[in-house]
């Protein structure tokens, strides 16, 4: 068997967003300045809190307050670490109302194609793959596990907590993307940057990108673009990193 370990280290190093860098060009430069004194950040398919601890680290100097989603908290023992200000909800952002829904779970690399959708699953590339992968690491474990999570979409979320405006909302929800968008069009008018990865199988690109820049409106101009040409190694997937910033 594999190194499973160092095998996932290094799987989160291909495959992390490059955010966190091209927020601080774009914030060095003037295109990107924030002006309130708190800085409100959603970090919506946090995993381990990988971006939010960038964040923290960059913005040292100012005062910030973390809203991590993810339901997998429990697996990847988020609590054991301490960090101020980060509040973390053990539950998955969609478009509908509180609730409890299925969600497909990589076994194996939790980051990797889990969703509730489950639609990198379905792309016959990315199970071979992935199935071949998961069975060097253990060959007598399943790569997909269903499990059952809380789910909640922003806007009652923010109305819940009474939370007006968002200065940074970060997505990477491995294809559920536009769904956690539509949950979110009365917080997305007062929010001012957003970090967004859209996945989905190459033939259904454009018309996702199409939706996605409807939804968000003439609000909104998109600052950055690049394609994750990893993530459609051996799949039928495309990936990219977009960064949209509201109009003035």
């Amino acid at each position: 068997m594999f190194n499973s370990n160092f095998f996932y280290k290094l799987y989160e190093k291909l495959f992390m967003n490059d955010f966190l860098s091209i927020i601080s060009q774009k914030n060095l430069s003037g295109k990107i300045r924030f002006k309130n004194k708190t800085l409100i950040v959603f970090d919506v398919g946090s995993y381990k809190g990988t971006f939010s601890k960038q964040i923290l680290k960059r913005f040292r100097n100012r005062n910030i307050i973390f809203y991590l989603f993810d339901p997998l908290k429990q697996i990847i023992n988020f609590e054991h670490e301490t960090f101020n200000n980060f509040n973390y909800y053990d539950c998955a952002l969609d478009s509908k109302k509180p609730g409890i829904k299925k969600f497909y779970l990589n076994n194996f690399l939790h980051a990797s194609g889990s969703s509730l959708s489950g639609s990198s699953f379905k792309d016959k590339k990315y199970r071979f793959s992935r199935n071949l992968i998961a069975f060097f690491l253990n060959p007598f474990k399943k790569m997909v596990k269903i499990i059952k999570v809380k789910t909640n979409n922003l806007d009652n979320f923010c109305k819940q907590k009474k939370i007006k405006n968002i200065d940074i909302l970060k997505i990477d929800t491995e294809g559920t993307e536009l769904d956690v968008l539509n949950g979110s069009k009365k917080i997305l008018k007062k929010t001012k940057l957003v970090c967004i990865e859209i996945q989905c199988p190459k033939s259904e690109y454009e018309n996702k990108v199409k939706k996605i820049e409807k939804l968000l409106g003439e609000n909104f101009n998109l600052i950055y673009k690049k394609r994750i040409l990893i993530a459609s190694l051996f799949t039928g997937i495309i990936s990219y990193d977009y960064i949209y910033i509201q109009k003035i």
